[in-house]
């Protein structure tokens, strides 16, 4: 059972969310990475009024650096992610750059393939 109130969002984020479930569904529909992940970081920043993540700003740039396509998180706990292009020409390197970005900073971290 998580630790914190249900968020409670205001007018404005409500239909900022409706617009990003929007997006999303186009995003999806027409394959569109990069359009997936500015949903994702724009969802993430929404959220942090509820439920702040340490650190997100620093992962953004990171993000941004390395070469990432978005940023997401869980809504309801902890976890924060970089999404990265699986068949990118060079994903592989993307992730490295990262990873020595991840560490530098002091961010614990997983990685998943997806």
């Amino acid at each position: 059972m998580p630790n914190h109130m249900p968020a409670r969002y205001d007018t404005f984020e409500a239909e900022a969310f409706k617009s990003l479930r929007s997006l999303l569904r186009r995003a999806i529909r027409l394959g569109d990475l990069d359009l997936i992940g500015r949903v994702a970081t724009a969802s993430a920043n929404l959220n942090e009024r509820f439920l702040p993540k340490p650190g997100l700003r620093a992962l953004q740039e990171i993000a941004s650096r390395c070469g990432a396509f978005g940023v997401q998180v869980a809504h309801s706990g902890t976890v924060v992610g970089l999404m990265f292009d699986p068949r990118g020409p060079e994903t592989s390197q993307k992730i490295d750059r990262a990873i020595s970005a991840l560490g530098a900073a002091d961010f614990q971290f997983r990685i998943f393939n997806a």
